[in-house]
């Protein structure tokens, strides 16, 4: 910027003093003016013209000498402001990464404080002793995690039967059944099962026995030996059912046996299901045909999620099985009184188709359900010459109700819980009350003999507590064909009087 200065200076002194110099009188000259020729006036019109655009050109120069001093020092406050800016970020990153520093050697002090902590949990579970406690319907041992969890539980029924009649049994005592096991989860989802019945007289100790994977409520795999998913009577566990026996259709009804199955709920409990491949022999029995058993439930709940307590338990199912037979049993045919039996059991072989159709309506204290079952077992190649004969056909059903005079809710598959419990948790009342009543019927056909059984149920159940109830049932029994004696007798009617102690726990 200076040498610019200097520059404009010495080109002003060269062009401007001379013309000036020029232009002044001597110091010895007369003042009297001359008249210039007009070549004269004409060159100093020149002359003048030249030096103001000498002139002009300078100040251009000049003007714009200044423009770029403003812009060079605009440019140097810039700089500096920059500089100082550069600066304070400079500082600010030091102190920030002193900061980050310090931030991160706590995250490592804390870190390690986090596994030790883990470690020490850790060590703290694996060496934790189990937890035992009561959740209100059964007992538990868990580990600390939860990841394990068994509930031992079991049940014991006495009874007391009386008959009457002259080909009926003598009255007895017996006890009908003694079920100890034990449930739980293996984290969370492997749910297994077994149970033993040690009044068993046919040595057949295991009941139950089972694994389900249960992960999502949808679908889930169960294995091992279990109830077929067939009939709605069968599949209530028996400390629930509400008479001391089921009816006369159980005789048609699959029970426990080996197999594998899947099952699931659907949209929030609405639909149901079950399919499953069974040996269909009875309980720890091999398949002896080499051909399982299929079977197929759907239970549907079509108001299950409204509020119209009339409607959402009410429940519809069915049921379909197909197996085969080789030179088996037909079913039983045995009173519900466990007293008689009013058909012979058949010999059969091929194909056992069992179908079932059911109805379940539950109301606050209220409970109805009906059911009807039917089967066919073949008897190919029993005939003479190895013809085959006409098939074991049974057909029945049952119709029942029951309600609880001290208005407690009737549960689908399980026990009725007292508001006043007998000497139960400290308080004192008289239990809960239940009056029952059921009608079946049961009829069997070969082609050349048939008979039919019926039975009118009535009685009632007293609950002193959620464990233990007493149950009484009067039994009037009907037979259209004798019964299988010794000699053969038809009994036409007979009555038995049934009682029942149930503890479970």
């Amino acid at each position: 910027m200076r040498s610019r200065c200097r520059s404009f200076a010495a080109l002003f002194f060269l062009a401007v003093v001379p013309a000036m110099l020029a232009q002044a009188p001597g110091k010895g000259a007369a003042r009297k003016p001359r008249k210039l020729s007009a070549e004269e006036a004409q060159a100093l019109r020149e002359q003048v013209a030249a030096q103001q655009k000498q002139i002009d050109t300078l100040t251009q120069q000049v003007q714009q000498l200044l423009a770029e001093r403003r812009q060079d020092q605009a440019a140097a406050r810039e700089a500096h402001a920059s500089l100082q800016q550069a600066q304070s970020a400079a500082a600010q990153a030091q102190e920030a990464a002193g900061a980050a520093r310090q931030s991160a050697q706590q995250a490592q002090a804390t870190a390690g404080q986090a596994l030790s902590a883990a470690a020490t949990e850790k060590q703290s579970r694996e060496n934790a002793p189990l937890v035992a406690g009561w959740n209100g319907e059964h007992a538990f041992l868990k580990s600390a995690d939860g990841n394990l969890m068994i509930q031992p539980y079991g049940y014991l029924q006495a009874d007391y039967l009386g008959y009457t009649g002259d080909v009926a049994p003598a009255d007895t005592f017996v006890i009908r059944r003694a079920r100890l096991g034990f449930q739980g989860t293996l984290y969370r989802h492997y749910e297994f099962s077994l149970l033993a019945d040690f009044a068993d007289g046919k040595s057949t100790l295991l009941r139950e026995g089972a694994l389900n994977l249960n992960f999502l409520d949808a679908i889930q795999l169960k294995a091992g030996q279990f109830k077929e998913p067939f009939s709605q009577e069968e599949l209530v566990n028996d400390p629930n059912i509400d008479f001391i026996e089921r009816s006369l259709v159980n005789n048609l009804a699959p029970a426990y046996s080996p197999g594998v199955q899947v099952h699931g709920k659907l949209f929030a409990g609405i639909v149901e299901y079950a399919g499953g491949l069974f040996n269909g022999n009875g309980l720890l029995a091999n398949s002896p045909t080499g051909t399982p058993e299929g079977v197929f439930r759907l239970r549907l709940t079509p108001w299950a999620s409204t509020r119209n307590s009339w409607l959402n338990q009410l429940s519809l199912a069915g049921a379909i099985a197909d197996g085969r037979s080789h030179l088996g049993k037909s079913f039983p045919a045995i009173s519900e009184s466990k007293g008689y039996t009013f058909f012979p059991s058949e010999t059969v072989n091929g194909q056992v188709l069992r179908a079932n159709g059911e109805v379940s309506w539950l109301k606050g204290p209220v409970g109805i359900r009906a059911e009807y079952d039917q089967t066919n077992q073949d008897r190919q190649h029993l005939g003479p010459g190895g013809a085959d004969l006409p098939g074991v056909v049974a057909k029945g059903f049952y119709v029942q109700g029951t309600y609880l005079l001290t208005r407690e809710l009737r549960p689908y598959d399980g026990a009725v819980r007292p508001f006043r419990p007998v000497l139960g948790n400290g308080e004192r009342g008289w239990g809960a009350w239940e009056l029952k009543f059921r009608y079946s019927a049961l009829q069997f056909s070969d082609g050349t003999q048939r008979n039919r059984a019926s039975s009118i149920t009535t009685g009632f159940n007293w609950y002193l507590s959620p464990f233990v109830k007493y149950a009484f049932d009067v039994k009037i029994e009907g037979f259209s064909g004798p019964v299988v004696s010794a000699p053969p007798t038809n009994p036409g009617s007979a009555v038995s009087v049934l009682n029942r102690i149930q503890f479970r726990f």
